[in-house]
């Protein structure tokens, strides 16, 4: 037997026992890269996971989240770490068991509805806002109507907060989504936000019956530190600079209390 061995073994050109052996060894160090990666990426992590389904505006309590072990690869890197940072907090949409929560998904309770506050939903009559990320979810906008193009504005409401962003079926858009949607040039594969769900004033929701004669719906967003004006008067309601009653002004001397002027009046004849 090793006689017949030697003798395959001398009819093999050496060149081609050459090449075996480096390819031997290359694929040994490549088998070694690949165990170092598999090491690195199969390392565990422990992130915060939806044990149980939260649905939309619900306050997030204990029980609700766990921690779970994940692959390191298989960790969102943009998800909440602790649990601290989600019990108590409010979902601004529908969480699913097994998911990882990012930050957007989350919202103080300050957005839950309290008493003299409505919710009201619009039709966004600029989706580019909401793709641009300057309408999303928790933004403060204030909320104007007008008849058309040319037309004066006029506010329905200030200071509102964004709820969410929905699409035509009225199902939450998850910012996210848009914005990959962008990204990648996905047509048709991320919904794109065509209505936006508003926390207002409640005499502020009276207002929003106008939108239904036509005209349209202008949404702008409030930056932080900058103070609203404001607006113009509605239903004959005088401004804090108006007065009533088309009153003649202090400077003719016919405020109350003030003595008037005798000179333009007729005079008793003697």
């Amino acid at each position: 037997m090793n006689f017949i061995n030697t003798a395959v073994l001398k009819k093999i050109p050496l060149k081609t026992i050459f090449i075996v052996l480096v390819g031997i060894g290359v694929t040994a160090g490549s088998v070694g890269q690949l165990q170092t990666w598999v090491d690195t990426h199969q390392e565990k992590v422990k992130v915060p996971v939806v044990k149980q389904k939260v649905t939309q505006y619900s306050m997030i309590g204990p029980g609700m989240i766990e921690m779970q072990d994940k692959l390191k690869l298989a960790a969102d890197p943009y998800a909440v770490k602790t649990l601290q940072e989600i019990e108590g907090k409010v979902a601004v949409t529908d969480l699913i068991p097994g998911e990882q929560i990012r930050p957007d998904k989350l919202a103080n309770t300050d957005i839950l509805l309290q008493p003299g506050e409505a919710f009201v939903t619009v039709r966004i009559e600029k989706p580019e806002q909401a793709l641009a990320g300057q309408i999303r979810a928790n933004s403060i906008v204030n909320v104007m109507w007008t008849a058309g193009p040319n037309s004066p504005s006029s506010v329905l409401a200030e200071k509102a907060r964004v709820m969410s962003l929905m699409d035509e079926g009225l199902k939450p858009v998850h910012t996210a989504s848009v914005f990959q949607g962008v990204v990648t040039n996905a047509t048709g594969q991320a919904p794109i936000p065509k209505y936006v769900m508003l926390k207002v004033k409640e005499r502020e929701s009276y207002e929003f019956t106008r939108p239904l004669t036509g005209g349209f719906i202008l949404l702008s967003e409030v930056s932080k530190g900058v103070q609203t004006p404001v607006p113009p008067a509605q239903n004959g309601e005088a401004t804090p600079t108006t007065q009533q009653g088309n009153q003649p002004p202090d400077s003719q001397n016919n405020t109350p209390g003030a003595t008037p002027n005798m000179s333009d009046q007729p005079q008793p004849q003697p």
